[in-house]
Formats: structure tokens, sequence, C-alpha cells
């Protein structure tokens, strides 16, 4: 059985180093995407994972994602990460405010033989928001 969870861990470190050209390698064409992404209309399969990580790193240039740990059952990799930056870009139409931010994360992806073939995925945004100054505070 293939290691699934050391195919995240490459997903990952082509997001890190922001190697995207190179997602078609491990993320299957046509991969099919759960989470609402923030990406234009009709943007499917990788090339929706692709601009999602290109805009975060527009508006994050030291963007990281950090696994913290993973659970595999047969073709399925759960993971727990962090996303970290420094928002010194614009992202979704808001201007650099230089705020670091860390945000949780939680990515479970189904591997159809070498590459990742379905992903399901909780971004906690209200945190992101807040930490940009754009949402309430935690507890309003």
């Amino acid at each position: 059985m293939a290691d699934y969870r050391q195919a995240m861990r490459q997903i990952y470190d082509l997001v890190n180093d922001d190697q995207l050209d190179r997602a078609e390698e491990l993320i299957d064409r046509d991969v099919i995407e759960h989470e609402d992404l923030p990406v234009p209309p009709g943007t499917t399969g990788v090339d929706a994972f692709k601009e999602t990580f290109r805009a975060l790193r527009r508006g994050f240039p030291d963007l990281r994602v950090t696994p913290e740990f993973m659970v595999a059952e047969g073709d399925k990799v759960v993971t727990y990460a962090r996303l970290t930056g420094t928002h010194t870009g614009e992202f979704l139409g808001t201007p650099a405010s230089n705020k670091a931010v860390e945000v949780d994360i939680i990515d479970i992806v189904r591997f159809e033989g070498d590459k990742a073939k379905e992903h399901w995925g909780l971004t906690d945004n209200a945190k992101l928001f807040q930490q940009l100054g754009l949402g309430p505070p935690p507890g309003a």
C-alpha cells in the first residue's frame, strides 16, 4: 500500500516551496474539490488548488503550511495543520496590513493510485479575518 501520509507531506512541500507548477505530479488534474475555495467561477480541479495557493502566496509571500498530525486509513489521509504567514500583499481585495496570521486547517484527501483524487477541507476563515482586522473580535 502506498504511503499516503508521505504524499500529503509532499503536497504541503509544494505549497511551502512555491512549486505549484508541479502540483499535477501529486494531484489528479480533475481532483474533486468539496471546500468552497476563493477562485474565479469555472476554475476546477488542480487549477483551483493552484489558484487558491497563488492568491494566498500573493497576500502572504512567507506562507507556510505545517502539518501538526496526520491519520491515514485506507485511501484517505486526515491532516490537522497550521497555516501561517504575514499579510504583506493584497488578499481578497484587502491591502497589506503587515499582520502575522496563524490559521487552523483540516484536510481530508482521498488518493487513487499515486495522486490526490478528492479533497474536503475546513479552514478557520473567521480566525483569519479576525487577525486581519476584518471580522468581529473573538467572543463578539
